[in-house]
């Protein structure tokens, strides 16, 4: 469904850095617990949003690019998974985001700041030239806090190959944070990230709507092999004024059985009225995974 902002429960949270193995190594997972501060009503459906952050990470150590997967989804938390997807040994933590529409009910409005980076190039996983970095990405208006930030791949205005880079949000400060995102996938290629920032401490502008939802798993086969990307075409429940910004997260929607795989979500070919969820497995085994996504804009009437 589409919803105003103010009728729209947002939690957001983040968690220390864990260590974590090189890619295909014993090590490369690990898995944390969330419990969500208030639980959602359990009519709702509530969408969860991750990204790898640098939250306790040493300076000059590795800062992993991670990917987060969703898992065991209730009212009162979930568990979040992460497997590295980088050539070396690092620590990641992660930031989080819980959204669930709630029409007719009223909630004070989250402080939020959205925006987008201009593409970058990128070359293939575990060559050099596979790290790229945006350097400090300044918000708009400066918040009362240091914000959450969640990052999600994108094709908006790349040329060519849309390199399927694992983003991580770091530094967050009330004024800026740090973008930087690394290519887990085989070929070189370009991409860029939309991001969301968010701080219940700021007033957020009640004129915002969100739209979100979920797609159910299917089978993607492992890194670098032929089937390793799968798309799913998705309509807005009610149109955009505008593009909005668009999140995804893989998680274990459908999956009775089997892997459930570290796929790298990208929102490709944003219009007003939805998107196109592509997803590659960076994954050294074959598997399942659905997809949680988040729209963020302006509809009808935003001033």
């Amino acid at each position: 469904m589409s919803t105003r902002i103010g009728e729209t429960i947002f939690q957001i949270g983040s968690v220390p850095a864990r260590n974590f193995s090189e890619d295909c190594h014993e090590g490369d997972w690990e898995e944390f617990v969330i419990t969500f501060p208030t639980p959602f009503p359990k009519e709702v459906n509530v969408r969860v949003i991750v990204t790898a952050n640098n939250l306790e990470v040493e300076r000059g150590a590795q800062n992993a690019a991670v990917v987060g997967i969703v898992r065991d989804l209730t009212p009162g938390g979930f568990v979040l998974l992460g497997r590295s997807s980088d050539c070396a040994r690092g620590d990641a933590g992660f930031n989080w985001m819980a959204v669930a529409e709630t029409p007719g009910r009223d909630e004070r409005p989250i402080g939020l700041r959205l925006g987008v980076v201009q593409p970058m190039g990128f070359s293939a996983d575990c060559h050099s030239g596979d790290w790229q970095n945006w350097g400090a990405i300044n918000f708009s208006a400066a918040f009362n806090e240091a914000p959450v930030v969640l990052l999600t791949a994108s094709n908006l205005n790349v040329a060519g190959h849309n390199a399927a880079a694992v983003g991580i949000a770091r530094d967050s400060q009330p004024d800026r944070f740090t973008l930087v995102a690394r290519n887990s996938d085989c070929a070189d290629g370009n991409c860029t990230f939309y991001y969301v920032a968010l701080s219940p401490r700021d007033e957020g502008r009640s004129d915002i709507w969100v739209d979100s939802g979920e797609v159910s798993s299917r089978f993607f086969q492992s890194d670098c092999k032929t089937g390793d990307w799968y798309s799913w075409n998705i309509m807005f429940n009610q149109s955009f004024l505008t593009p909005p910004v668009v999140l995804v997260t893989a998680n274990d929607l459908g999956i009775r059985e089997g892997h459930n795989a570290a796929v790298v979500g990208i929102a490709q070919n944003v219009t007003t009225h939805g998107f196109t969820l592509a997803g590659r497995n960076s994954d050294c085994a074959s598997g399942q995974a659905g997809f949680y996504w988040v729209a963020i804009g302006c509809a009808l009437g935003c001033g």
